[in-house]
């Protein structure tokens, strides 16, 4: 059953287009990563879809409810966003005051606030952080603050915004450790990135260029298609370009694209 479902949507910036006719759908439980380069259109499609920006033409669709001016406020408490850059999203004085804040708004009792809080925070890694400072924090334990926030509030989508992309590689890599451990749980998740390395777990890919979808597919199909990823300004990782490579000499069999499928994770 889908969740989200665009349908042929469009924004400018004045007259500048951002987004170009975009449609898709995600089903529930399901994780879509949308990839492309900077300008693309990624990060308007996420404000399109949380109703941060109106839709000037097509329909979005959350949960069966119609996205609109009279519908937004009550979308909005469906969805959960982690943006880039974790300073910005920190508004507690503390780990256990920031989570606290988005339950405060909802008007969680007391008790069922701090379960969620100590759940959540334990889910993360983040609990015997609970009475630290922001300062206190790093970037990546920043981003599981977040998380946990978000988590707390129960939303039926979450949105990962490019929150890795301001993280070190450990921080990166907590944060996808995070993510497919929420994807086994059975979130449904809309991860926008410009890397590529991040789109491997996904249920399926949507390559975005110049506000437009170029391709969705699985993350095996989107990922060897050298001339899509050309087109889009993105490079082909290099255990893809391998594998293409093999395939052109009838040298790929299911050991080794199997191995290099599995070296694209940690290379």
């Amino acid at each position: 059953m889908s969740y989200l479902t665009l349908n042929h949507v469009h924004f400018s910036y004045g007259n500048t287009p951002a987004i170009q006719d975009v449609s898709f759908s995600l089903e529930a439980g399901e994780w879509i990563s949308i990839v492309g380069p900077n300008g693309s259109g990624k990060s308007t499609l996420a404000k399109l879809i949380m109703g941060l920006l109106p839709v000037p033409s097509g329909t979005i669709d959350v949960g069966g409810e119609r996205l609109s001016e009279a519908s937004v406020h009550e979308i909005r408490e469906k969805i959960g966003i982690i943006f880039q850059n974790p300073d910005n999203q920190f508004v507690g004085v503390t780990v256990k005051d920031d989570i606290a804040f988005g339950l405060e708004n909802l008007q969680v009792p007391y008790p069922e606030m701090i379960a969620r809080i100590e759940t959540y925070a334990q889910a993360v890694g983040m609990d015997a952080y609970l009475d630290k400072e922001p300062a206190q924090l790093s970037g990546g334990q920043k981003q599981r603050v977040a998380i946990a926030g978000t988590l707390a509030m129960h939303p039926e989508l979450i949105i990962f915004d490019e929150a890795t992309s301001m993280l070190d590689p450990t921080g990166r890599q907590t944060m996808m450790t995070i993510m497919n451990d929420l994807k086994k749980a059975g979130k449904t998740i809309l991860s926008i990135t410009h890397d590529l390395k991040e789109t491997l777990n996904a249920d399926r890919v949507i390559v975005m260029h110049e506000g437009r979808v170029l391709k969705l597919g699985t993350p095996k199909e989107i990922l060897r298609d050298e001339a899509l990823l050309t087109t889009a300004n993105l490079t082909l990782l290099e255990p893809f370009k391998m594998m293409n490579a093999l395939a052109e000499k009838n040298r790929l069999t299911d050991a080794w694209e199997a191995l290099l499928w599995e070296s694209a994770f940690t290379l």
